[in-house]
């Protein structure tokens, strides 16, 4: 049986040397990686200290809704042009290949029918975390729980309605042929950043609605 002191002094360790790491590394993707582990370093030592809401929020706040999506955005930024030749070419060795893909596409509907699909599911989702304030039996006052759950399930509101606002963007662009295959980094960050809200709110309705429930 490993005595709780030295899990303590593991975790602490680990975290100061990840920070050591941020600290001393001059490539961003490294840094990024470890100024996560230092995240989920202080998290777990929040739950060992039996604060587990504040601790899950540490890491959905911070290790779900921020440093992965940097860590998105860098990995992007700093991606191998030769990968993507080569991933290009073989995605249209593919396609070629398999040339009947090409008549079934022609019933998947377009970009622009799909964003606004999406962009309304986004406002429906805004309208019941709407109405669940409205009906709430609880306050953000009434307790740790409530002050907790109000702040993280805001938070994640507030994301949501960026992503909406950034996909009605992509919409218009997209309506008026502002992308092509070469240029579309707008829309590429749109789609990591909406799937990054759908992984944070997994989180957040396993440990509110499922757990806390």
């Amino acid at each position: 049986m490993i005595p709780m002191s030295s899990i303590y002094y593991l975790i602490g360790v680990t975290g100061l040397l990840s920070a050591l790491v941020v600290a001393s590394s001059l490539h961003p993707v490294h840094r990024m990686a470890f100024l996560i582990l230092v995240f989920l370093s202080g998290s777990f030592l929040m739950i060992l200290l039996d604060f587990y809401f504040l601790g899950l929020t540490y890491i959905i706040v911070y290790v779900g809704a921020i440093m992965i999506l940097f860590l998105f955005v860098i990995m992007i930024i700093y991606m191998n042009l030769e990968y993507l030749q080569v991933s290009r070419w073989l995605f249209s060795s593919i396609d070629s290949s398999l040339g009947f893909i090409v008549e079934v596409t022609i019933l998947v509907p377009t970009p622009t029918y799909i964003l606004f699909s999406i962009i309304l599911l986004g406002a429906f989702f805004l309208f019941l975390q709407y109405n669940e304030y409205y009906y709430g039996s609880f306050t953000l006052a009434d307790s740790v729980f409530g002050s907790v759950f109000y702040m993280t399930t805001g938070l994640h509101a507030l994301h949501v309605i960026v992503g909406v606002l950034f996909l009605f963007v992509c919409l218009v662009r997209t309506y008026f042929d502002s992308f092509t295959t070469e240029h579309h980094i707008g829309l590429e960050f749109a789609i990591y950043y909406w799937h990054l809200v759908d992984v944070v709110w997994l989180l957040v309705f396993l440990v509110y609605y499922y757990w806390g429930a």
